[in-house]
């Protein structure tokens, strides 16, 4: 089974078109925004809420492998673990 991220690094790798963090990060805005319409206009575009959120963890992710290529599944995985118990603590 291939994971997003394996997807997602795959994707990093190949596509060299001399993106930044700021084009990156650009590009992760327009997404939330299309995404913020999505919310808005009640799940009416092609993407829907689905593909819109999946465009954003993509940017992410691509952002992640662009300043961290070498960073591991299981090193991800521990951050998100980390990061998901912060928010249980702080919002729960």
């Amino acid at each position: 089974m291939t994971t997003l991220t394996e997807i997602v690094r795959s994707f990093t790798k190949r596509i060299r078109n001399g993106r930044t963090n700021t084009s990156i990060l650009a590009h992760m805005r327009s997404e939330v925004d299309e995404l913020d319409a999505e919310i808005q206009n009640g799940n009416i575009g092609e993407d829907g809420i689905l593909g819109e959120s999946i465009d954003i963890i993509a940017c992410a992710l691509d952002m992640i492998f662009e300043n961290y290529p070498d960073i591991s599944e299981e090193e991800l995985a521990r951050i998100m673990q980390a990061k998901c118990e912060k928010w249980e603590r702080k919002y729960s």
